[in-house]
C-alpha cells in the first residue's frame, strides 16, 4: 500500500479490502496524520485478492460442518460432498440448512431440499445459489447441516465455492502487484 501511496498523490483514502483475515490496514494511507476514510472515495484496493473463494469445510459431528468466517463474498455459489465407500449410481434426496448461532440465538438461514442428486466417483457437485451478506458477520458462527436421505455412507468431506463480493475486470484495473490490485470503481 505504501507503493500506491507514493506512486499515486492520492487526496483521500480508498477503500481497502484485505482477504485474510487481518486488522484493519487503512492507517498506511493515512495521507496528513489525521485524515479519515472516506467511503465515496471513487478508488479500491484489494489485497490478497482471491478470485475463487474456496474452502473446505471442518466437521463438527456426522454431517454438521462449520463455515469458517469469510469475507468479501456476497453469498455461497455451491458445494460438493464427496462420500466415503464405494461408488453408487443410485440418486439421493439431500436437504442441506444453514444455521447461524451464537451462545443465545440459533437461526436456520438457509434450508433447502435437492432432489435425485447423482454422486459421480462418490461427488456431487451443488449449486445452492445463495447470496447473502450474512456470511461475513464475526459474532454468528455459520453451520452447515447436511441429510442425505437413505445413505448409509459417511461424508468424506465437503468443500464450499462462494460469490465474491469484488469482480475485476480489466477496465477498472490501475496497478496489480501480485495479487494486489489497486482499481478505479
Amino acid at each position: 500500500m505504501l507503493y500506491i501511496k507514493d506512486k499515486y498523490r492520492l487526496e483521500n483514502y480508498p477503500e481497502v479490502v484485505n482477504y485474510k483475515i487481518f486488522p484493519i490496514s487503512k492507517w498506511v494511507l493515512d495521507l496528513d496524520g489525521k485524515s479519515k476514510p472516506k467511503k465515496n472515495s471513487s478508488y479500491l484496493i484489494l489485497l490478497n485478492y482471491q478470485d475463487n473463494l474456496k474452502i473446505n469445510l471442518k466437521s463438527i459431528s456426522k454431517n454438521f460442518y462449520i463455515i469458517p468466517n469469510q469475507e468479501n463474498n456476497s453469498g455461497i455459489k455451491s458445494i460438493k460432498i464427496k462420500l466415503e465407500g464405494n461408488e453408487n449410481t443410485k440418486p439421493y434426496d439431500i436437504n442441506i440448512q444453514l444455521i447461524q448461532s451464537n451462545f443465545k440465538y440459533k437461526k436456520i438461514i438457509y434450508n433447502n431440499d435437492f432432489n435425485k442428486i447423482y454422486f459421480k466417483n462418490n461427488v456431487a457437485d451443488i449449486d445452492l445459489n445463495f447470496n447473502t451478506n450474512s456470511l461475513q458477520d464475526r459474532v454468528l458462527r455459520t453451520y452447515i447441516l447436511i441429510d442425505i436421505k437413505s445413505s448409509s455412507l459417511p461424508i468424506a468431506n465437503i468443500s464450499m465455492i462462494f460469490f465474491n463480493k469484488y469482480k475485476i475486470n480489466k477496465e477498472k484495473i490501475i496497478d496489480k502487484i501480485d495479487n494486489c490490485y489497486f482499481l478505479k470503481k
